[in-house]
C-alpha cells in the first residue's frame, strides 16, 4: 500500500522468469475492490533460455495513491505456468540489492544493484564453503583442514 502521491515519476520493474514464452504485464490501481487500469508495460514474446532477467522502465502520471494499492499482473498466453523470482518495483533512481536465505537462515544468494547474482554453498557442518559469481565461477573457496595431534 502506498501512502503518498506519485508525481510523474520514473519507475523500474525487474524480475527473473523461467519457462515463459509469451506474456503481458499490466499495472492497475486497486480501489474499493475494483482494478482500474493504469499501464500495460509489456506484451510480446521473449526467449526461453532457463532463467532470464527482464527489466522495464515506465513513467507514472500524477496520481494520488493514498489508501490505494498498485497491482501488477502477469498473464501468459501459453498453457505453461509463469515462474517469477526476485520481483522488484522501485523508483528508477533507487539502488536495490536483495538477499535470499534458506529455511535455516543461511544466506544462499545475493543480487547486487546490477542484477548480478552471487551464490553461497555450505559444507555438511554448515560452514561457508564456496561463493560463486553470476556465471557460476568460484570466487571464494574456504577449506578447513583439521590437524590430528
Amino acid at each position: 500500500m502506498l501512502n503518498e502521491p506519485l508525481r510523474n515519476s520514473q519507475y523500474s520493474l525487474s524480475f527473473w522468469s523461467n519457462n515463459v514464452q509469451a506474456f503481458d504485464i499490466s499495472i492497475y490501481i486497486s480501489e474499493d475492490n475494483a482494478l482500474i487500469p493504469l499501464l500495460n508495460l509489456f506484451s510480446g514474446n521473449v526467449p526461453v533460455l532457463s532463467w532470464d532477467l527482464h527489466e522495464l522502465s515506465f513513467s507514472v502520471p500524477d496520481i494520488d495513491l493514498s489508501n490505494k494499492s498498485l497491482v501488477v499482473t502477469f498473464t501468459s498466453s501459453t498453457p505453461q505456468s509463469i515462474k517469477i523470482d526476485n520481483f522488484k518495483l522501485y523508483p528508477s533512481l533507487a539502488k536495490i540489492e536483495s538477499s535470499h536465505f534458506d529455511r535455516r537462515g543461511f544466506l544462499i544468494s545475493k543480487i547486487d544493484v546490477n542484477n548480478r547474482i552471487e551464490r553461497y554453498e555450505y559444507d555438511d557442518l554448515d560452514r561457508l564453503k564456496i561463493v560463486r559469481d553470476f556465471e557460476k565461477n568460484i570466487i571464494k573457496h574456504e577449506e578447513i583442514k583439521l590437524k590430528n595431534n
